[in-house]
């Protein structure tokens, strides 16, 4: 178990921790499987990428506010495709947890998740403006199998707050979310088990698409 305190994370409610954590996730990478322990505390936090036998394990008593600097998220991803669907509907790296193409992988813990609202104008050339205001997604994982989200509180999002897209064996349990978009979104996903949650969402609660994000 790797502690992000160790690779130089600071609770302190200001510094964006991203980097360190993603040195934490990388070390786990190079051993080929490994969990990441966020200690109790107060952080700031943009995107960080999850691979393969990784897991995030969010100790009771931490809050993670997302960074008010988008900068501090990865760029939305192009998309090659005609975008029939929400263009929310076709990027996941613009997330605080990104995985794509991955396994057995797990964010847990009794930890609190606070996106603070924040949002951007987002327009696409050629395109009509969709959504008109998007934030970042809490957690976002394209063609993941055996992927387990649970117990935690996320608040605040302005963009889908939890989104799967193509993903098999996914256990998503125990939530509490009261988020401004959708809560929880499984897209072109099968064998996806959503159970014990409660979600306040100013959009769709729990909603089952079927988009072009794969294509």
């Amino acid at each position: 178990m790797y502690n992000i305190i160790d690779f130089g994370a600071v609770a302190d409610g200001v510094s964006n921790v991203a980097p360190f954590v993603q040195k934490a996730i990388d070390v786990c990478r190079e051993k080929g499987r490994g969990t990441v322990f966020i200690p109790a505390g107060t952080y700031v936090m943009g995107s960080v990428h999850l691979y393969s036998n990784i897991h995030i394990v969010l100790e009771a008593g931490v809050t993670i506010f997302g960074s008010t600097d988008m900068s501090d998220f990865d760029p939305r991803e192009p998309f090659e495709g005609k975008r029939y669907q929400d263009g929310s509907h076709s990027y996941i790296h613009h997330s605080m947890f990104w995985a794509e193409d991955c396994e057995n992988i797990s964010i847990t813990g009794l930890g609190t998740i606070d996106m603070q609202e924040v949002w951007e104008s987002v327009h696409t050339p050629g395109e009509s403006e969709w959504g008109g205001k998007r934030g970042a997604k809490i957690i976002a994982c394209k063609r993941c199998r055996n992927v387990t989200v649970s117990d935690l509180t996320l608040l605040h999002a302005t963009d889908v707050a939890v989104y799967f897209a193509g993903c098999e064996r996914v256990r998503v349990r125990g939530l509490s979310i009261d988020t401004n978009i959708d809560g929880i979104s499984p897209d072109c996903c099968k064998d996806v088990v959503i159970s014990d949650c409660i979600v306040k969402s100013g959009d769709d609660s729990i909603v089952l698409k079927s988009s072009y994000i794969l294509n």
